[in-house]
């Protein structure tokens, strides 16, 4: 198929190259993990402090 450069898998009998799914490596999802927690933390105690100050 010329100019669809980018299709693949799809319809077996068209024989279109296999898609290439790009992982992410063991550490990397590690420290993607690591970092959603560190930030949900870190909001979550700005929204304490900020209700706590406006309780008093």
């Amino acid at each position: 198929m010329a100019g669809n450069n980018k299709l693949c898998v799809g319809i077996s009998h068209l024989h279109l190259p296999p898609c290439l799914v790009k992982h992410m490596n063991h550490a990397k999802h590690h420290n993607f993990h690591l970092i959603v927690v560190i930030v949900s933390v870190v909001v979550e105690g700005a929204n304490y402090m900020r209700r706590g100050v406006e309780l008093c």
